[in-house]
């Protein structure tokens, strides 16, 4: 009896104790503040376990790791990669100039267009030619062909001028107004003046070149008119030129198919679409400075000096001659010489262009610098020239009254 009194004793004790100490550990676990690990670590006691517990918490891991170990193990800073470039778009193609489409005619124009007329008494014979007025003062930009009879008519002479100038308007056209040369390029003085009394061959002629001028209106022929305040006129286009294929008009006193009587009485003032066929140098030259046109009803005999408006009303060209003249107008080709190369010209032999020119005074000064200038010593080249030709028993007009 007390053998198995002792065995159950010695069996429960242990059991009582260890269920006891359990109960005792929750009941203790439940009743702390302290987190599980740490009453697992008082409990246990064992530093190893407590290192353990931190080692799965990964706030506590990053306290622990030594700074060297803590840089090895760190991300990479941070870079801006930009997305793959995209290959840039190919350049926009160059713009191709494209031709002057048509456009509206304004009667304007054929207002400021006039009819150079000149007669020799005796039976000395007519001139005939057209011009522009470019400037509302009463400027006229014309061919130096046309422009140089006006030389001959009231400019500072010895003796009255055999050859009497005037300015013809309206369609037929009538005398209005009287003009005075105010300006010519001295090279084609000299050109021209190489040619009185000599037979000049076809191919040594330059047509174009040159074969600019300018007059400056100057009074009514009607003793008691006035002149208006202001001329119509068409501005001036110095741009560059257009392309074959433009749309233009020329304006012009056509007179190719009409007698003297006819011209004498006025011309009909005509006017015309046309379309650039070509541009080309004049001839022994380097840059584009003629327009050419196939036949035209307005690009006669007397439309020299008359007018090429381009697109935007502006003036681009005056014809000037014929590169091929046929039977008919349409199988004609006329060549027009550009404001362009007026400009540049002029600028050679003057020392300005010509927008520069008619804008550097009035009209009456410039003309005056002209009349006491240059004109006499031209007119008096031009009379010495055909007083040696009537020397030689040869009758001719001798521009001056000698």
């Amino acid at each position: 009896m007390s053998f198995l009194s002792s065995l159950a004793a010695k069996i429960l004790i242990p059991a009582i104790l260890f269920v006891g100490i359990g109960i005792g550990f929750f009941i203790g676990n439940i009743d702390s503040d302290q987190p599980l690990e740490a009453n697992l670590a008082s409990t246990v006691g064992g530093a190893a376990t407590t290192t353990a517990v931190e080692k799965i918490d990964p706030v506590e891991i990053e306290t622990v790791i030594a700074p060297k170990a803590l840089e090895e193990s760190a991300p990479a800073k941070k870079q801006t990669i930009p997305p793959p470039s995209k290959p840039l778009p190919p350049p926009p193609p160059a713009s191709v100039p494209t031709p002057d489409a048509p456009f509206a005619f304004d009667q304007k124009w054929r207002d400021a267009v006039v009819n150079l007329y000149c007669q020799w008494p005796m039976g000395g014979g007519i001139s005939s030619g057209s011009g522009v007025v470019i400037d509302p003062r009463g400027i006229i930009l014309t061919s130096a062909h046309v422009a140089i009879d006006f030389l001959y008519y009231d400019t500072p002479k010895t003796s009255p001028s055999p050859v009497d100038c005037w300015v013809r308007t309206g369609s037929p056209s009538q005398n209005i107004y009287r003009a005075k040369l105010m300006y010519i390029p001295a090279d084609y003085i000299a050109e021209d003046l190489k040619g009185v009394g000599r037979f000049i061959p076809e191919e040594n002629i330059v047509y174009g070149k040159d074969d600019y001028g300018l007059l400056v209106i100057t009074k009514t022929v009607d003793p008691k008119g006035t002149l208006p305040a202001s001329f119509p006129y068409i501005p001036l286009d110095a741009r560059s030129i257009s392309i074959p294929g433009s749309h233009m008009y020329m304006i012009g006193y056509a007179a190719s198919y009409l007698g003297s009587i006819a011209i004498m009485k006025g011309l009909p003032l005509m006017s015309s679409p046309v379309i650039l066929d070509s541009v080309e140098p004049i001839k022994n030259g380097s840059t584009l400075d003629t327009l050419i046109f196939n036949g035209s009803v307005a690009g006669q005999h007397g439309s020299s000096g008359g007018a090429v408006v381009r697109t935007g009303g502006k003036l681009i060209a005056i014809p000037t001659y014929f590169k091929e003249e046929g039977p008919t107008t349409g199988e004609s080709i006329l060549g027009a010489i550009t404001i362009d190369y007026v400009n540049r010209d002029m600028k050679i032999d003057t020392g300005v262009t010509l927008e520069e020119f008619i804008a550097s005074d009035t009209p009456q000064a410039l003309l005056q610098a002209f009349l006491t200038g240059k004109a006499p010593q031209y007119h008096k080249q031009y009379v010495d020239a055909y007083a040696k030709l009537n020397t030689k028993g040869t009758i001719f007009i001798v521009p001056g009254g000698y």
